[in-house]
């Protein structure tokens, strides 16, 4: 009896968080318009279970050749369009541009970021569009990019001597690290005056 009541409480949040979720995709469906086409996933977890892990091009290759060069894809519950056609890709990144724009409101982010305000995060709107001209005007300027020249040169020429140094010593360099630790510093002495940590 004890069992029964366990396996019970355990199953039935999953099965309410199932139901929901599922009534919530029937919903948007009907006031979503039409989608293109696509596999059909499973209900949790979409087409995660399809996707050739070590080599998903081929996977969505394969998959643009049945249903074309537009598609739609579930990864768990959350869509992907997946474009396979310049043509296409021109239309949806360039001609549709405005329409395609937005970004898909993300609790964790709206939490970071000011509910969506910030320039990195935020959507594209009139508030957007006033901070990228901001930062045009105030921060990548010609005369703002130009008065970081020192530093970037300063910066450039400390990592190709640490790279000289390793190289004469016969050490292996990473240059992934390498260009990391140089766009750390770079920035963090642009922006607050200060190197940051090469950790």
């Amino acid at each position: 009896m004890m069992n029964t009541i366990s396996i019970l409480l355990l199953v039935l949040p999953f099965s309410i968080i199932f139901l929901f979720n599922l009534f919530k995709a029937k919903n948007s469906k009907k006031t979503a318009g039409p989608l293109p086409p696509g596999p059909k996933g499973l209900p949790l977890i979409g087409n995660l279970h399809q996707l050739n892990t070590a080599h998903p091009h081929i996977y969505l290759h394969q998959l643009a050749k049945k249903y074309g060069p537009l598609m739609l894809i579930k990864f768990g519950l959350r869509p992907a369009i997946v474009i396979s056609s310049a043509r296409v890709a021109k239309l949806a990144l360039k001609t549709n541009d405005l329409a395609l724009s937005g970004k898909p409101p993300l609790i964790g982010l709206e939490t970071y970021s000011y509910n969506g305000n910030d320039i990195a995060f935020s959507g594209y709107s009139e508030t957007w569009r006033e901070l990228r001209k901001l930062s045009v005007i105030h921060l990548f300027s010609i005369k703002q990019v130009t008065s970081f020249l020192p530093i970037r040169k300063e910066n450039v020429s400390r990592m190709i001597n640490e790279m000289i140094k390793k190289s004469e010593s016969s050490e292996v360099i990473n240059l992934s690290q390498a260009a990391y630790f140089l766009a750390n510093r770079v920035i963090c002495r642009a922006a607050f005056g200060k190197e940051g940590e090469a950790k």
